[in-house]
């Protein structure tokens, strides 16, 4: 597994965070859906987007061995 070290973000770091992103989307979109039947495509651009940036952040402070900021076994 190609982890990116501590305060560092890699390529497959913003590719994943991408998908993290895009799945998001998706399942709020079909949720809104289902409950409303009326989805608010900004509501959802806004919580994919968080959900990416949240995606990225985590890796960023996490090392090599996955460990955010180093803490744990």
């Amino acid at each position: 597994m190609n982890l990116s070290t501590l305060f560092k973000l890699n390529s497959q770091d913003f590719v994943k965070g991408l998908i993290v992103a895009i799945l998001t989307a998706l399942i709020a979109y079909l949720g809104d859906l289902t409950t409303l039947l009326s989805a608010d495509p900004t509501l959802i651009l806004k919580i994919a987007i968080t959900a990416g940036i949240s995606y990225l952040l985590k890796n960023f402070i996490s090392d090599e061995n996955g460990k955010v900021l180093g803490i744990g076994k």
